[in-house]
């Protein structure tokens, strides 16, 4: 892999590990460094710096949530969630079979068609968004919801607000279309290196967690990190396998 004379493109660029990933990129000399963090404060706090340590290198921004739609992608997942409209489209883009519509609509999908990245790293810790969004609560509100609509027959706004909030957060369907999105983003637009820093966080099979996160009994939301991370690793190297990718 050659790094100079290409387009990085760092995902979580903003944090410790994207910061430090970052320093290591520039002194590689790019052509240019492609930095992403979720909100705009973090890529103007990150930007200041880097600018000021090297001054002489082409460095450019973005920021927003890169699993939604790129007209939400400034939006926090607590808006998302109370809005019946915006529960309805995240429901869709997960949902139906992936087709151009919701590729070219996906933020992940425009960012890389804007930079076109010969190298992408991604320091997202993706198995943290995704299992925090805690499934194991929605579930049992859904069932109270449903246990009240069948007892009184009042309520039944707000069972079908809580069935499309489950939805929308189901684990499986969001790592799923991530990886589609991304494996036919960077086909297209001829990404040649993707890499993927993380940890599982939980210590191989949850025996450090005590150390690593100060659980003695570690929760289940905790637990599904180490599966998220499993996942989005065997999802990347399943869609690598295939020669064609088509859309429907």
């Amino acid at each position: 892999m050659e790094i100079k004379d290409s387009t990085v493109m760092v995902f979580g660029g903003a944090g410790l590990v994207g910061m430090a990933v970052c320093r290591k990129i520039l002194e590689q000399d790019p052509k240019e460094l492609v930095v992403l963090a979720l909100t705009k404060e973090e890529v103007q706090e990150s930007g200041e710096i880097l600018r000021s340590d090297y001054s002489n290198s082409n460095i450019s921004y973005d920021w927003g949530n890169i699993f939604v739609r790129s007209e939400y992608k400034d939006k926090t997942r607590s808006e998302l969630l109370s809005n019946s409209e915006y529960r309805k489209n995240i429901i869709h883009d997960l949902i139906n079979d992936l087709n151009e519509d919701i590729l070219s609509g996906s933020y992940l999908f425009k960012l890389i068609e804007k930079y076109k990245p010969d190298i992408i790293i991604d320091c997202i810790n993706t198995a943290t968004g995704v299992a925090y969004q805690n499934i194991f609560l929605s579930s049992l509100n859904t069932i109270r919801k449903s246990e009240a609509v069948k007892t009184s027959q009042d309520g039944i706004q707000d069972f079908i607000d809580e069935v499309e909030k489950l939805l929308c957060i189901q684990y499986i369907p969001q790592l799923i279309r991530h990886i589609q999105i991304l494996y036919e983003a960077a086909r297209r637009f001829n990404t040649k290196f993707y890499f993927k820093i993380g940890t599982s966080g939980t210590g191989g099979m949850g025996l450090n967690i005590p150390y690593t996160h100060s659980e003695e009994r570690p929760s289940r939301v905790l637990l599904t990190r180490r599966s998220h991370c499993m996942e989005k690793n065997t999802l990347w190297e399943n869609f690598k396998k295939r020669q064609t990718y088509s859309i429907v």
